[in-house]
């Protein structure tokens, strides 16, 4: 047996993201509450007041005024 020191594999980092923001941001903010399910994810996500619209609830939340155009 040598004295070979064996490196421990390396680490990587998994970072996790918040559902809501799997999508692409389609650059406008909410102006109320909204709920909905984005991303390819079966289940809605709750939305705040300012947070970013994703692309693909854009249309469904400017139909209910919680964006404007």
């Amino acid at each position: 047996m040598s004295n070979t020191k064996k490196e421990a594999p390396e680490k990587t980092e998994k970072k996790t993201q918040d559902s809501r923001f799997e999508s692409e941001k389609s650059g406008k903010k909410f102006e109320k509450a909204f709920k909905g399910a984005t991303g390819g994810n079966p289940y809605p996500t709750d939305f705040a007041k300012g947070d970013d619209c994703p692309k693909d609830l854009l249309d469904a939340a400017i139909s209910v005024g919680a964006v404007k155009k």
